[in-house]
């Protein structure tokens, strides 16, 4: 099966595609140019791969919680490659993927992106089961999602960020810091698209979107001028 992945959640844009030439991953740190880049690095790794973009059978794409303007990108080049080559569709959520390579981790995994302002996209895993749906959490509240007791995995693309904030609000010992994410995971794409855990669609508008979790600042500022205006 002929498999593309976007993955725009972090700065890093990351593509893959798997075909009959083989697995092609490309990571390029294009910062806020991913819309810049990403139609050559699509055609770059399905080239590699051997076949064309019209010839995708599967086109993953991040369900959600990360970049506002990033998960859009994503959608929206996913529908482009679906409408072109009417391949099924495969929201792969970034969280539990980041998460999926840990599952038999003896403790919780929290798998974390920065989500600006000093809060993370997080959530929490034991032994592959999510805790928790994905949040928009400090550090000192995602602190509750665990028991200062047992072993702590901290994974994704700002885990390291995210540990330096979490040992000032519950220091603990046994903590471990494996920053995943920002290293080929357009590829965990396409690997967690094989694994079963999540299910193919036909097409995009059979999905309700992105899980977004936070507004966007055009919404924030939005809000914040009419409740100015309104009084409250």
């Amino acid at each position: 099966m002929n498999i593309l992945a976007i993955d725009t959640v972090t700065p890093l844009l990351s593509v893959a595609a798997a075909g009959p030439s083989g697995t092609v991953a490309l990571e390029i740190d294009s910062g806020s140019s991913h819309a810049e880049r990403i139609v050559e690095a699509i055609d770059h790794v399905v080239s590699l791969s051997g076949f064309s973009a019209r010839e995708t059978e599967l086109v993953c794409v991040p369900s959600g919680p990360g970049s506002f303007t990033g998960l859009r990108l994503a959608w929206s080049a996913g529908r482009a490659i679906q409408l072109a080559s009417d391949c099924r569709v495969c929201p792969i959520p970034p969280l539990e993927c980041y998460a999926y390579p840990f599952r038999e981790w003896r403790g919780a995994v929290l798998s974390v992106i920065d989500a600006k302002k000093h809060r993370f996209y997080i959530q929490c895993f034991r032994r592959g089961t999510a805790i928790n749906e994905p949040l928009d959490l400090d550090a000192a509240r995602a602190a509750s999602l665990v028991d200062e007791a047992e072993r702590i995995l901290i994974t994704g693309p700002d885990a390291e960020f995210f540990a330096e904030e979490f040992s000032q609000a519950l220091p603990v010992s046994d903590v471990t810091v494996i920053p995943n994410g920002g290293h080929g995971m357009a590829l965990s794409y396409v690997e967690f698209a094989n694994s079963g855990r999540v299910q193919y669609t036909k097409s995009i508008p059979d999905h309700d979107g992105p899980v977004y979790v936070r507004k966007s600042d055009a919404e924030e500022n939005y809000s914040g001028h009419r409740n100015i205006f309104s009084g409250s």
